[in-house]
């Protein structure tokens, strides 16, 4: 490892502005990946003539860079930066409140710049500030930033660099802001200034997300390398691992309604309607735009195509993941894309233009493998596989009735029998589901609750990967946010400069007081069942595989709400598994990873890979 390394080279004294970007602190494990939309403003504003830097957090936590907090702060006591921009966040991961986490480094960082005799502006951006720009405005951040914020923030840079030549770096931001699409911000009376950025089309859609990421670069290798090392001795559980893995955005957002997300709501709040332009663009008080009305726009299949030649040739790419929210996106128009890639792909691979174990995974929905009448689309999954899918990730949430159609959850039209025979199908195929369970659904009974949990874990023993969130966050922008049925746990911040302290929304309250007990004590009761498997197994200072994780989490659960049949029935399941795994009669999934990757991931009887 190189911890001096630059990422990327510059000459900063040949360009305009001073720029520092700031990515989010993610905690992820296995999918650590590069911020995608943080590097690629940064790669914007380079290829733009603006000088920027760019300081990531996950390096730093993994200890990967010398160039963290310590060193970009005293270059901002230094007064380098005209602007410093961060995308924030609101979710929680391992048990920190992001947000939180993201106000003390602002803060930390604007105490640094107030002695700057030209003060930095601080900017945000992503899902976060764009959705409660409001409270970001009154906690620290001067300029947030909606949607796609390339052409907005090149803009806003271009102002302050004219101003900084003409001897005016002093005047205030608002005066710099004005009238710039897709910013929100107060002026100097106090009033909240809200601009929706222009529509985008599938022009400008296809510029940013196909045209622009074929021409910089991404420090692919250097995450890669990481990852390799964090993962040494370790066994990384589920299904297959491959280190050399990419993430595309291939789809402008989400459609969906789900009660708990906030996808479907970023760009269609940020974005002003083609049909609600205003009659002069200087009339920006008159400005009324809707929300959900935004067309779809995709890249096609052989856009997609080029990308991954791109990938794999340039970087030597292996695997790659469609990071959007709904990759089939449910329509006609999406499942012929798919089906379209998928051949083109087995095209690429006979003639030698891939290599055949290149492997694919998205997230998508259930409904989107049904067909009319609700019939398995067996065709579509064999094809998938065929042209390399490793995975899926579906969002089924849960496996009761009665909650899919709760208005938290929002899946109507989709029961739990839809959800069993798309796995099941998916399982008889060979692709691996990745099943999203969300135990804190607020409405829950104990025995709807156990009912998902019991299924979950018979899934998982199957062969199915599973991403369990405890607690079911409070995300701005979000349908069910404003609710007035749910209740909310909250964190206090406490302002460093007026003392005041600032209620932060964090996960919602499950209804019924047992659920909400067995959830509150569940990451104690999961640690001691994972102990017990741990000591039996002997697997001692390894990392247990993922599954086995996963697995005794679940187990705990029918504990926790005084169920001693299903306790009993359940470990009954999971021990018939371990006793197999240690005779070495049970593999979840062959893998036909290389001998090096197989090396990292520890080795040993089982061979269970994770995505």
């Amino acid at each position: 490892m190189n911890k001096n390394k630059l990422y990327f080279k510059q000459n900063s004294n040949d360009l305009n502005g001073r720029v520092l970007l700031i990515t989010a602190c993610s905690g992820l494990g296995f999918n650590l990946a590069p911020h995608f939309g943080v590097y690629q403003l940064y790669n914007y504003l380079i290829n733009k003539g603006i000088a920027c830097d760019l300081y990531d957090r996950d390096l730093e936590q993994n200890n990967w860079t010398e160039k963290g907090e310590e060193y970009f702060t005293e270059r901002i006591g230094k007064g380098l930066y005209d602007i410093i921009g961060i995308s924030v966040s609101h979710d929680k991961v391992l048990g920190e409140q992001k947000m939180v986490e993201d106000l003390d480094l602002i803060w930390r960082l604007r105490s640094v710049a107030k002695a700057c005799e030209n003060e930095p502006i601080f900017v945000a951006g992503g899902q976060a500030a764009a959705l409660n720009h409001e409270l970001w405005l009154d906690l620290g951040i001067d300029v947030v930033f909606l949607g796609f914020a390339e052409a907005s923030l090149y803009e806003f840079c271009n102002r302050l660099n004219s101003e900084r030549k003409l001897g005016k770096i002093g005047k205030h931001f608002s005066v710099i802001a004005e009238k710039i699409p897709g910013l929100a911000y107060n002026n100097l009376e106090g009033k909240t200034i809200y601009i929706p950025s222009l529509p985008i089309d599938q022009d400008s859609f296809r510029e940013l997300f196909f045209e622009f990421p074929m021409s910089y670069d991404m420090p692919y290798h250097e995450f890669w390398d990481l990852l390799r090392s964090r993962s040494a001795n370790q066994q990384l559980g589920g299904s297959e691992f491959v280190f050399e893995n990419v993430r595309i955005y291939s789809t402008s957002h989400c459609p969906r309604r789900c009660g708990f997300c906030n996808s479907q709501s970023f760009l269609t709040e940020s974005i002003l309607e083609e049909n609600e332009l205003m009659a002069t663009n200087d009339d920006y008080e008159s400005v009324i735009f809707s929300k959900g009305k935004m067309k779809i726009f995709q890249l096609s299949a052989q856009e997609l195509g080029s990308l991954i030649l791109h990938y794999t040739e340039k970087y030597g790419a292996k695997s790659f993941l469609f990071s959007d929210d709904d990759f089939l996106v449910g329509s006609k128009q999406g499942v012929n894309r798919v089906r379209d890639f998928c051949n083109l792909m087995l095209q690429y691979k006979a003639l030698g233009k891939i290599d055949k174990d290149v492997r694919f995974s998205c997230q998508t929905r259930v409904a989107c493998f049904l067909k009319r009448k609700k019939e398995v689309d067996k065709e579509l999954i064999q094809l998938m596989v065929d042209a390399g899918w490793l995975s899926c990730s579906l969002g089924v949430e849960t496996f009761s009735d009665s909650m899919l159609k709760a208005p938290s959850v929002n899946k109507i039209g989709i029961t739990s029998q839809d959800c069993r025979n798309v796995i099941d199908v998916m399982l008889e195929i060979g692709m691996v589901p990745q099943i999203n369970i969300i135990l804190g659904i607020p409405e829950y009974s104990p025995e709807e609750l156990i009912e998902t949990v019991a299924i979950a874990i018979d899934y998982v023993i199957k062969g199915c990967d599973i991403s369990v969130s405890r607690q079911l966050l409070a995300l701005p922008g979000a349908p069910m946010y404003n609710g007035s049925n749910y209740k909310l746990s909250t964190v206090s911040w406490e302002h460093p400069i007026t003392a005041e302290n600032i209620t932060i929304p964090d996960y919602f309250i499950p209804l019924d007081s047992k659920v909400a007990l067995a959830l509150k004590n569940f990451d104690k009761a999961a640690q001691k069942e994972l102990d017990r498997v741990v000591k039996r197994m002997s697997w001692g200072d390894l990392t247990p595989p993922k599954r086995v994780i996963a697995i005794c989490a679940l187990m705990s659960l029918p504990r926790l709400l005084d169920m001693p049949h299903l306790t009993e029935k359940i470990e009954t399941k999971v021990d018939w598994a371990l006793n197999e795994i240690l005779k070495g009669n049970y593999r979840y999934q062959e893998s036909f990873v290389s001998e090096e990757t197989k090396a990292v991931s520890g080795g040993g009887d089982i061979e269970i890979l994770v995505s």
